[in-house]
């Protein structure tokens, strides 16, 4: 299947793609651009994940940044790894509910390993649920695509307690090592 993506930009940040977009950025109902942080990195790294064009109206997308961001913010990060600036950490992958097991997932975790040897980042972290796709609230990403993909259970997040790293209960965090990735 053929996908087409934009990469999201400080543009796109700023002035929206013109449709609600489910996420961070903009809230679960599409409220306008909340933060600066988004936009500073956008501009700082060209871009901060991908959004599909065409068949999900501009809602399909991954969110993205560097682990350094991430932590300042509060995000969950696998604490074994202080590889701060060589990893990046992904906030947010979203596929509507029509388009799952299309491979949409997998072509958003592909364009991301790409990004990441473009600009200098060796590994990919995720906070991810146990459960697979379907209707969970949208701040569940499922494990099957990274497992699909290659990443790892972090050991560290299977721990219990407040420094586990997960953000949700009943998630871990995955880690993918790009240069080690058969499957990019």
């Amino acid at each position: 299947m053929l996908m087409d993506c934009l990469p999201i930009t400080k543009t796109i940040v700023l002035k929206g793609m013109g449709c609600p977009m489910y996420c961070y950025m903009y809230g679960t109902e599409g409220r306008q651009y909340q933060s600066p942080m988004w936009a500073d990195l956008a501009e700082r790294f060209g871009c901060i994940g991908y959004v599909r064009t065409g068949a999900s109206g501009g809602k399909d997308h991954i969110l993205f940044m560097p682990k350094t961001a991430a932590r300042k913010v509060g995000l969950p990060t696998c604490s074994s790894n202080e590889r701060l600036d060589v990893t990046l950490v992904i906030t947010c992958l979203y596929v509507c509910a029509e388009e799952r097991r299309k491979g949409v997932a997998s072509f958003f975790l592909d364009k991301t390993m790409t990004f990441c040897r473009e600009h200098g980042f060796t590994r990919i972290e995720a906070n991810v649920g146990l459960q697979m796709p379907g209707k969970q609230t949208i701040e569940k990403l499922s494990i099957a695509p990274f497992t699909k993909k290659g990443f790892s259970v972090d050991a560290c997040s299977l721990k219990h307690g407040p420094d586990a790293g997960a953000f949700f209960e009943g998630n871990v965090m995955v880690f993918c090592d790009i240069d080690s990735s058969a499957r990019a």
